[in-house]
Formats: C-alpha cells, structure tokens, sequence
C-alpha cells in the first residue's frame, strides 16, 4: 500500500520511523525548485520566449529557482519589454508578485504573525533572539520554526534551526509593506537589530545595520574599531563600501575612514588624490590637537600622522623623488607609537620599497623580509611578498621572482583566501614574466585570473598591468589590432586615475606596437602628440629618471625608425651610464638592446655584436625572449651576426641564442608563440603553393624544429624517438619538397608558407 501526501505545509504526523526504515520518500522545496537549466527549457519550451542563457541565469538568481516566481516572471517577459528591463523591475514590488504574496502568503494571518514579518523584513538573516531584540517580543524561535514548517519563504540556514532568512524576493515584498505601514517605525528596528549585533560582538552586521537605518554617527564610531582589522586583512572593498554610503560630513571628521579613501586611492595608483586625503587628514589632525600633530602624546594621533607621512613619502618615490620619500617614510617610522601592528608594518613596507627605488637593495630586501616574516596582516605579507619578487625582476632573475609570487598565490590560498584582492598582484608578476619568456599560453592564464579577481580590488593598477602585458602578449602573437586596443584600454584606465605619467606610458607602450606594425608615421604622430618632448627630460639622475624610463625609450625607438641614429645611440649610451652598477638588469637588458640596433643600423656590426652580446649575458639568465624578438626582423639579422662572429659561446648559450634567432624569425611571419625549452618555429597548415605529396603532421613538426635550429639528437630527445627514426623522417621530407638539405628545406617551407 502506498500513502501520498501532499501539502503546501510539512504534515502534522510523525515522519521519524518511516525516515529510519527507509520507507517515505520526500520531495520538498529543495527538490522542486528549477536549475538555471530548468528555468531556460521552462521559458523557451511551454513559455515559447527564446531566451538566452545570461537571462535565464539572471531570472534563477533572483527567483531562486521557485517556480511560481519563473512562471509569474515570464508573464512579465512576454510584455514585449526587453529582457534587461524586465529583470531589473522583477523585485518583490512587481504587481504580479505583490498580488501573490499578498493573497498567497500574508492574507488570513493571525496581525501578530504579520507584524513579526514585516518588522523583521529587512534583516538578512534571523535568529530567535535577534527577532525578539527587534520586534520587542518574545518567542520568535518557534515562530521562525513555524513559519519553515508551512514554507512561508523562509528558509532555515543550518541544520539547528538556529539561523533563517527570508526569500529574498519576500524580502522585498515585506520592506515595500513595512515602509507604509505608519505603526513601523524601519530606521529605530535597524538601530536594534544594530545593538544586538555589537552586543554578540557582531560588529560588521552592526555597521551595516546602523548604516541602512541612517545611524552614521554610530555607524562611523563602529566601523573605527575595526578599519586596522580589515584592511591588515586586505578588505578594502568593504570598508568603502560603508564610507560610499555615509555622508561626507561624518566621514571628514574621522582620521581612520578618511584613511581608508587615502588606501583606495593609492591602490587605484591615483597619487595627487592620495596626496590631498593625506594632507585634509594632517589639517584635520593639527586642529584637534591645536598644534604639530608630531609633538601630540595621544597614539591615535600619531598613528594617523605617521601614516599619513609615510603616504606620503610612497608618493614621492612613486613620482620620482626616491630620496624625498625615504626621508618622509623613516621620519613617519621614528614618529610611530607601539601598539598598531598594521599601521607600522605599512611604514617599514615602504620603507623597504623607498629603499630599493634608492638603489638599496640588500636594505630593502631585508625590511621587506621583516615584513613578511613577522606581520600577521595577510594584506602586508602578499604586498611584500610581491615587493620582494619585483626586486628580482629587475635582475632578471626570473625564477627567484616567480618562485616568490607563487608563494603568495599558495598563502592566501593556504588561508581559504584565493581571490584576495590583492593577489592579482602576484598573478601579474607571472604573467609578465611568463610572456617575458615567450609562454604566452601562461601568461594568457595568469591574466584570467588578474581580470577575475581585479574588479573587486578597487584598483586601477592591477587592471593596467595586465592591459600592458596583454598588449604585449598579442603584439608577440601578431595581433597588432589586439594589441592596439590594449594600449588604448590601458590609456583609459590611466587617464581615470588623472596619472599624466600613467598615460605617457600607455602611449610608450602603443608606439612600440605601431613601430612592430611598420606604421612609423602613426607612431612619430602619437610621440609628438602624446609624450612629453625628450629635451624636456633631466637625464642626470637615474631615481629621478626611472618613472619615466619607458618615455624615454619609445623616443628611442622613434628615432631609430626616423633615421635619427646618432641621438638614438647617444641616449642609449646615457642610459647605460645611468643604470651602471644599479642592479637594473632589465633596464640594462633594453638599453643594451637599443644601442645595439643602433650601431648595427650605422654600419658598425663589430659594436652591435659587442653590444648585444652583453644584452644576451643578462637576458639568458632570465630566459627572456620578448625583450629580444618584439625588436622584429633586424634583431633576427643582428643575433646571426653574433652567430656567425665565432665569439666563443657555451652550450647555453648557444641554445638561447638559437631560440632567440627562431622567435624573431617567427616575427617575420607575424607569428610569436616560440614554445620554451627545444624551440618550434609556427607551422602553418595551409601555406601557399601546396606540395603535390603533402607533409605529414609529424613531418611539418621536425619541419619547424630544424627551422629553429634543432639537431637530430634535440628532435629525437623532444619526440621521444630514435635518431634513425628522425632521418627516416627528413629524408620523406626531403623528397617531398624537393630539396636536398636543411636549408633548403627551411627556405621552401617559408617560400610555400609552411613555416
């Protein structure tokens, strides 16, 4: 015998013993509520409304999957109104939702229970003893319990029925009905509801609760004890999203959240707004101790202040004046009182990078070390981290770098944290250094996840670094329209942050791509245009220079385009002079490069190969090709100079530079993607002039590997075969393009367009 029970209401009966026997089957709201998948064959099946998958993701979200709301939703869609409008109006104020819920859930309620829901609507989640702290009542628990029993859309949120919440489209519904009610008065339930929670010590609900009631003198107060806390743990976005929705007269008096803007804006890399909270927080200061902030005895008071200088010192290194801003930042840390962990590990991180602008770099590793090994900020062990693996970056010592920002990346990720903001930092890092090294394919991954995770960091910088190393990563593929719009998407996010410096290295970066593409007239047009003029910039001091060292190599590049080669070598010489003894190694690395195209461009192939090979010294260690291939063709021409020099070469070496002459030879072909490791030259599958027996796959693969340079025994090695088999290999290759060699073969294959 089967018994079927059905009810919008769990059953007054015992289901325990039938439970443990395994004989009821039940089905309950959990159950019948439609996937995203139900929900589209829903609308575009019965409902016959050819939706897409955005909207049908959308309409799940805001129904939660509750049939009814899907049905009552595509009445709505079948208005002829676009989808987009009708999804924004589907709140709990829709008509045809309020009728339900008004007919359907609150008609025939006893007033108590309709009083207990309206005055809890607007809480995000409920327990028994908060409802009775807002609604000044008693027995809320069994009530919320009741209400779950008879599925009013409410829903238990663990498995102790201690926490429930409203559906969230009842929600609405009931907030819509609170706000007419006159015996209702919302903002006092907020202002209790906020009590409880800072009494169960709560305090984040508390702030948000005080918010939303228009409690902001209390909100303000509250959200002061925990700014240390969340921003040591990297919550910048939530601590403006409280100071976004107070008014600006409750938070210009308060130091700690006009600090938390300071601390936004210096992340979005917007420094002159930065510059001018530090000092409205400084005035604000000075005035309530009616003197020298420095001189008050109160350490909240010189917490702020030295913070504030610390600002601004990291300023002043960001701009170009490293000495200024060490000097700022080491007075901040003498003027520091014990007691804020967070406040005086950020001074001696910037301490550590001020000192590594300075060209201190054994100081600045050690203070950034310090930082990473005894702050318990997560915030400031990733920042320093990154800091850290910069240092190296410079030195093109590559591995060290990346060994250092995955680190990071396995921190926060150890902590259950792997979207913290501020790791887009570290997966920048890779991503640079991976395109570096022609893993384009890696950087393109690395990338992903900067765009993932950057839009919620409130920073503008994350989203440029990675704008400038997707435009180089298309530039290497030969997409040069690609990359043209990186530069022109990288240009906006620095005009956003009113950067002029930020939106002279986005045209930098934009000429070293017009030039790639031979378009040396747009690229001349867009320096004069766009950069400040080079006679206008000091090159005496290296820290002053090194903010504006890309402006000065796209002038660089423009006048070795222009057949301005004198001042184009005169320049590079300069900058080699400069970064001498830094331990700039990739600023080395391009000066090299650029004097080298130089002197090779006058005739002098002894000079260019000495240059070069100095160039090649620093690059191998760093397994940098980028820096190398993007110079195109003429490098190609320039590093078989070298080859042909009989300079005596290591084996190393002699692999790097063959993968270097293999990554420019594919700039030729617009192509850029040189695998690491044993190189491939692209292989094109349909190339002019097809052969009348066509290259196998296996054929056209060795085909690209001896084009890179590869012996028989490299192919066997990668291929995982015998040397005799890859002779078998060339001699049927041979045969079937008619050649009689290597060479030969190489050049039919870039004559048909194969390679």
């Amino acid at each position: 015998t089967h018994i079927v029970i059905t009810s919008r209401e769990e059953p007054p009966i015992s289901m325990h013993r039938p439970r443990a026997r395994g004989l009821a089957l039940e089905i309950g709201p959990d159950h019948l509520r439609f996937s995203t998948d139900e929900v589209a064959s829903f609308l575009n099946g019965p409902e016959r409304l050819s939706v897409g998958d955005a909207v049908a993701s959308a309409l799940h979200d805001r129904t939660e999957g509750w049939a009814a709301g899907v049905q009552l939703a595509a009445i709505s869609l079948r208005s002829g109104r676009s989808a987009n409008e009708v999804l924004d109006e589907f709140t709990g104020e829709n008509r045809y939702l309020f009728s339900y819920f008004a007919e359907e859930a609150l008609r025939g309620l006893p007033e108590a229970t309709r009083q207990f829901l309206l005055k809890t609507s607007a809480l995000d989640r409920m327990s028994g003893s908060l409802c009775d702290a807002v609604t000044g009542g008693s027995g809320s628990s069994a009530l919320l319990e009741d209400l779950a029993l008879r599925n009013m859309f409410v829903v238990r949120l663990d498995d102790r029925s201690q926490w429930y919440r409203y559906h969230h489209l009842f929600s609405e519904f009931l907030q819509s009905e609170a706000e007419r009610d006159d015996a209702i008065h919302v903002p006092e339930l907020r202002l209790r509801a906020s009590e409880w929670y800072e009494a169960e010590g709560l305090v984040e609900q508390a702030i948000t609760s005080a918010i939303a009631g228009g409690h902001f003198e209390r909100a303000r107060s509250l959200a002061e004890t925990v700014v240390d806390d969340l921003m040591a743990q990297g919550r910048m976005a939530q601590l403006v999203s409280w100071v976004s929705r107070m008014p600006e007269e409750v938070v210009a008096e308060s130091p700690s959240l006009l600090m938390t803007r300071a601390w936004t804006l210096l992340l979005r890399g917007d420094t002159a707004s930065t510059e001018q909270v530090a000092a409205k927080i400084i005035a604000l200061l000075t005035d309530r101790v009616g003197g020298d902030p420095a001189e008050s005895e109160d350490p909240s008071v010189l917490t702020h202040y030295a913070t504030c200088r610390a600002l601004q010192g990291y300023i002043d290194v960001e701009t170009g004046a490293g000495a200024a801003g060490l000097e700022k930042i080491q007075e901040a840390k003498r003027t520091m009182p014990p007691g804020s962990e967070f406040s005086e590990y950020f001074v001696e991180l910037g301490e550590g990078i001020a000192l590594w602008v300075c060209g201190r770099v054994d100081e600045a590793r050690l203070t950034l070390r310090r930082v990473v090994d005894e702050s318990s900020s997560p915030f400031l062990h990733v920042v320093a981290l990154n800091c850290l693996a910069q240092t190296y970056v410079v030195e093109a010592r590559s591995a060290e770098a990346e060994r250092l920002a995955a680190s990071a990346i396995e921190y926060v990720a150890e902590r259950g944290a792997p979207n913290m903001p501020v790791i887009a930092m570290s997966h920048n890092l890779l991503a640079m250094i991976a395109w570096q090294q022609n893993r384009l394919e890696d950087a393109e991954s690395h990338l992903r996840r900067v765009r993932q995770i950057a839009p919620g960091t409130e920073s503008e910088s994350d989203l440029a670094w990675a704008a400038a190393t997707s435009l180089g990563v298309r530039q290497a593929r030969g997409d040069f329209d690609g990359a043209l719009k990186s530069a022109d998407d990288l240009g906006g996010i620095a005009r956003s942050t009113g950067s002029q410096l930020m939106v002279e290295r986005a045209v930098a970066l934009k000429i070293k791509v017009l030039l790639a593409a031979g378009r040396v007239e747009d690229a001349l047009l867009a320096a004069t245009a766009g950069l400040r003029p080079f006679e206008s910039i000091s090159m005496d001091l290296s820290p002053s220079l090194y903010p504006l060292t890309e402006v000065v190599k796209a002038w660089v590049r423009v006048y070795l385009a222009t057949d301005r080669l004198p001042e184009a070598q005169a320049i590079a010489e300069r900058l080699l002079e400069l970064n001498a003894g830094t331990g700039a190694h990739t600023e080395l690395l391009d000066a090299h490069v650029i004097h080298a195209l130089a002197l090779f461009r006058q005739g002098d192939s002894d000079g260019a190969v000495s240059a070069i090979s100095k160039a090649l010294a620093i690059g191998e260690g760093g397994k940098f090709v980028r820096a190398f291939a993007d110079e195109g063709a003429i490098m190609g021409d320039l590093l078989r100079e070298v080859k042909a020099s009989g300079r005596e070469m290591g084996e190393a070496r002699t692999r790097y530079l063959r993968t270097l002459i293999a990554a420019c030879d594919g700039e030729k072909a617009a192509t850029g993607d040189i695998a690491a490791g044993p190189l491939l030259v692209t292989v094109h599958t349909n190339g002019a002039g097809a052969l009348a027996d066509p290259l196998t796959p296996r054929e056209k693969e060795i085909l690209g590997m001896i084009a890179a340079g590869s012996s028989n025994n490299d192919i066997a090695d990668r291929l995982v075969v015998t040397a005799g088999t890859v002779k078998t290999h060339l001699n049927n290759l041979y045969r079937k393009m008619e050649v009689r060699s290597r060479t030969q073969a190489i050049a039919k294959g870039r004559e048909l367009g194969i390679l």
